[in-house]
């Protein structure tokens, strides 16, 4: 297997220790008011990717269900081994990055995820469009070089002729006839970056890799002890993204104080992107065993993942409340 989940695996052993000496067992505690506070690992700064979990927190909807939540930003090199040895509740993770935890003896399960489709893309040039996969072949494509979603387009599409290049917004910007890696949304900063530009993007999604994307988990322990209280933070979170999806703009406004770099008025351009990714087939919905299957083996066509896991365990849908 390849990447770094044995280092990830021996660090969160270590936090674990950590955790034992000081006491904490991850599973927050009542402060004296009848009130529960949570931690929620963001992984990022606050930004139009986690707007339905600040609406919960703004419209006192986690209150309501005897939460407090610290809503935790702040670049984490890790959110998994934070949540696996007890040092917070709740984080997220992408359903590839689950299930190579859990190769990797890492006891964490997927409870509920944010984004129905993934967010990748690959952004190129309108005067050099790109129309399907295979016509990345022989272009510059600018990448975090060893990211399994790209090893799995580059097997998948036999690109034998690509030239990858290490990730860098001028050096696409220079090439038009280049193409770059990024999320939805991605392309607000391209344009602003050269505003006489314009760009198209192919869904990465489309292409076969399609996990479920920002999937909230919790350590397996935690989620034997405190079930119900996993089910009434997603009820509230859900409650959340539905305010989100009709007032944004105010939510936008919130986070600023929260935290977050980008203006609201660009990050409403996001949220409005971001409609399809999240709520597109009903909301919430539940995962489907099949798509984790699917997940677990893009990975293993790729040798990001030579063992087999298994997918059942590594999610549930035991938390949504219909």
């Amino acid at each position: 297997m390849k990447g770094s989940w044995a280092v990830v695996l021996a660090l969160t052993s270590a936090l674990g220790l950590v955790a034992a000496a000081c006491g904490d067992d991850g599973g927050g505690g009542d402060d004296g008011s009848g009130t529960t506070q949570v931690r929620l690992i963001l992984g990022w700064v606050a930004s139009p990717q986690f707007g339905g979990f600040f609406a919960a927190q703004q419209q006192g909807y986690y209150e309501d269900v005897g939460l407090e939540v610290v809503l935790e930003g702040g670049e984490v090199e890790s959110p998994i081994q934070v949540v696996a040895a007890g040092g917070a509740e709740f984080g997220f993770g992408d359903a590839d990055e689950l299930l190579q935890a859990r190769s990797q003896g890492i006891p964490i399960v997927g409870v509920f995820p944010t984004f129905q489709k993934a967010l990748r893309i690959l952004a190129y040039h309108e005067e050099e469009p790109v129309t399907s996969f295979e016509s990345l072949d022989g272009r510059d494509v600018f990448v975090d070089l060893g990211d399994a979603w790209w090893e799995f387009v580059k097997v998948k599409y036999s690109l034998n002729d690509v030239r990858e290049r290490s990730y860098s917004q001028q050096g696409f910007l220079r090439d038009d006839a280049a193409v770059i890696q990024g999320y939805a949304g991605d392309q607000l900063e391209l344009s602003s970056a050269d505003p006489s530009a314009e760009f198209g993007v192919l869904n990465v999604a489309d292409s076969g890799w399609n996990p479920y994307m920002q999937v909230l988990f919790v350590s397996e322990s935690y989620a034997e002890e405190n079930p119900d209280r996993i089910r009434d933070f997603i009820d509230a979170s859900v409650r959340g993204w539905e305010y989100y999806q009709e007032n944004f703009h105010d939510v936008h406004v919130y986070m600023q104080d929260q935290g977050a770099e980008a203006d609201p008025e660009v990050m409403d351009e996001i949220a409005e992107l971001y409609e399809e990714y999240i709520f597109e087939g009903g909301f919430p919905a539940e995962m489907d065993a099949g798509r984790w299957q699917d997940t677990l083996e893009a990975l293993q066509l790729t040798g990001v993942l030579d063992e087999d896991v298994d997918v059942s365990a590594a999610f549930s849908n035991e938390f949504l409340r219909s």
